[in-house]
């Protein structure tokens, strides 16, 4: 397994975007953290730390669609280095507005101005190891790779953060992330990429595809946005049933990053005869049912267990969400439609993150993890159910005309 990926690590010029896109991806997983106690220690309050942090995360998410689409129009050159110096304007004008003790509205603001920057960085390297590889086989192995690579820095960025801003001062973080983002994003880019043979050029054609009308692209969001549903669900519920021990919740929120880094890896190593659109399928009905399992656990051991499992089919989820979003698009509009699969877990994420906390207000952490999995269900059935036979036939004849290097 380790020679395979080792193999995908050596194709020509893949070490010169994979590691510069770590550092772009490592400033956004230390950007929460680093407004939240940059804010709170400015303003002595954690509402408007949680509302200017929670500003911030909005943006990037409302934004990241047309963000995507600036790249697929402008190029990854032009598209990256322009939204890198955006985000790291706003970053620094949070750390500005919080260190002169703004009115919260100005922090808003600033944060919202950040997030709305926030250059895609994910999406843009998996765009790249389209071009670094040639095989459909290397393809799944390159994101899946890339997935691992990502759960591993979102979890460090929080660590890293907190490390850098207890051995200096609150302001640093916000400074880093910029700092990272501006590195990240023009390192990336210093070297071009070029497409293969018969790819096509013309971003601004007038044939260019709309991403959302693609035949099953709607159904496969709302799958993949049942499997953020579990996600969002476990992060809320998991720190109510340790709380007070923090430690002990970041600990077993790991478990869950663990398992899924586990299940990247064994996912990109196996060549697989099931389309990616049965196995996105398969695995969020694997998450789901794990997800209603973790009512029954008791003990903290099976808990932590019973994370680890549910995480083993969170990255080779994600990694088929992309591969289905392959199908669908050409070059001209793929970066845009992976940036979509990401918004449709975020959003899931961020739905079943406001249920679980009702549910947990009024009941038990079992009828939260329960409650999860239901509305998991309900969406995974409805997307399942909306991609019919035409749309089917739609990614089986786009499969086929591809070309896989593509």
């Amino acid at each position: 397994m380790s020679r395979s990926y080792l193999s995908t690590l050596a194709a020509p010029g893949a070490l010169r975007v994979f590691i510069p896109s770590a550092l772009g991806r490592m400033s956004f997983a230390m950007v929460t953290l680093s407004c939240i106690v940059l804010v709170a220690d400015r303003t002595d309050s954690y509402a408007i730390a949680g509302i200017t942090s929670g500003a911030l995360g909005l943006a990037n998410v409302i934004a990241a669609p047309a963000r995507a689409r600036l790249v697929d129009r402008r190029g990854q050159r032009f598209g990256l280095r322009v939204l890198a110096i955006g985000y790291a304007l706003g970053a620094i004008a949070v750390l500005v507005a919080a260190t002169l003790s703004a009115p919260p509205v100005t922090l808003v603001l600033c944060a919202i101005a950040a997030g709305a920057s926030a250059p895609p960085v994910g999406a843009a390297m998996r765009m790249r190891w389209r071009l670094l590889v040639t095989r459909p086989e290397d393809v799944t192995r390159a994101y899946s790779l890339d997935a691992v690579s990502e759960e591993i820095v979102y979890t460090l960025g929080p660590l890293v953060s907190g490390v850098v801003m207890a051995l200096t001062v609150p302001e640093t973080g916000l400074a880093a992330s910029a700092a990272l983002a501006l590195a990240g994003c023009f390192l990336m880019t210093s070297t071009s990429t070029r497409p293969p043979a018969g790819a096509p050029r013309d971003a601004g054609s007038a044939k260019r595809l709309a991403v959302l009308r693609a035949g099953g692209f709607v159904p496969t969001l709302i799958v993949t946005s049942a499997t953020g549903v579990v996600v969002g669900s476990v992060g809320v519920i998991v720190p109510a049933q340790t709380a007070p021990h923090d430690t002990l919740a970041g600990i077993l929120l790991g478990a869950l990053a663990l398992g899924s880094g586990i299940g990247g890896l064994a996912y990109g190593a196996r060549a697989w005869i099931t389309g990616p659109r049965i196995r996105l399928i398969l695995l969020t009905v694997a998450m789901t049912a794990a997800c209603a399992l973790l009512a029954a656990a008791g003990p903290v051991a099976v808990l932590g267990v019973g994370l680890v499992v549910t995480g083993l089919a969170l990255a080779p989820a994600m990694v088929s969400g992309y591969l289905v979003a392959d199908t669908l698009t050409d070059d001209r509009t793929r970066l845009e439609a992976h940036t979509w699969v990401n918004t449709a877990v975020n959003a899931g994420a961020a739905a079943a993150s406001a249920v679980a906390g009702i549910v947990l207000d009024h009941s038990t952490p079992a009828s939260a993890y329960l409650t999860g999995a239901v509305v998991a269900a309900a969406l995974l059935t409805l997307g399942a159910v909306g991609i019919g036979p035409k749309a089917r036939f739609k990614i089986r004849r786009r499969a086929e005309a591809a070309d896989p290097v593509r």
